[in-house]
């Protein structure tokens, strides 16, 4: 809702969300909203995502604490088909999708999927599937520097951006 009132009031801002809980919502309903939100923004919307660390956050939507990493990197894949345009289906341990099309159809370039991560796990997540990664606000740009070539070298081992 924020991203959108931004976008609507700027012409050349990209904006990006930080985070938003990617496992605690359907990738269907996500990838719908997000190719509306950057429709209409002529192409200037990047999906910052992660997995979350509030316990409540998930258990009372009904899913799973446990499970957000493995449904997290489920809602990237479902939403990179979805960002295709064509005809998908998808069968996961959280997700079964059977002959969809998501409407509206995603502008080109398609959006951006970041990742945010802190752990090294969440950090490897982000290098295999992203096309960018949200680091914490609370680190020093001096502990970065390490996981930052970290996270480049990983990105490059699976011919993402970085």
């Amino acid at each position: 809702t924020m991203a959108s009132a931004l976008l609507a009031r700027t012409s050349r801002l990209k904006v990006c969300t930080n985070i938003m809980l990617l496992p605690s919502r359907h990738p269907v309903e996500i990838v719908e909203e997000c190719n509306t939100i950057n429709e209409m923004s002529n192409n200037r919307f990047i999906l910052g995502s992660g997995i979350g660390y509030k316990r409540d956050e998930f258990e009372t939507t009904g899913w799973d604490f446990k499970s957000r990493a493995r449904r997290m990197e489920e809602c990237l894949e479902i939403i990179r088909l979805g960002l295709g345009g064509d005809r998908f289906s998808y069968h996961g341990d959280h997700f079964t999708i059977d002959d969809l099309k998501i409407v509206p159809r995603a502008p080109e370039p398609h959006m951006p999927l970041w990742i945010g991560a802190v752990s090294e796990p969440a950090m490897k997540r982000a290098g295999r599937l992203g096309d960018g990664w949200l680091i914490s606000f609370a680190e020093h740009l001096v502990e970065l520097k390490d996981k930052i070539a970290q996270y480049k070298a990983i990105a490059a081992e699976h011919g993402r951006p970085s």
